[in-house]
């Protein structure tokens, strides 16, 4: 599988606190957003969104 960018934009204050939130979690940032993606695809296959 070939890897893909997806650039976002989003208030300095929104990002400044989702890190913070990734670092509490011990998760990156890159994790936290590909396990959302992927809940949100998989909620959407499964008739769920």
């Amino acid at each position: 599988m070939k890897d893909s960018r997806l650039n976002i934009k989003l208030s300095s204050k929104l990002k400044s606190e989702f890190m913070a939130v990734c670092e509490e979690r011990e998760i990156s940032a890159s994790d936290a957003l590909r396990d959302f993606i992927a809940k949100i695809v998989r909620n959407h296959r499964n008739g769920k969104g």
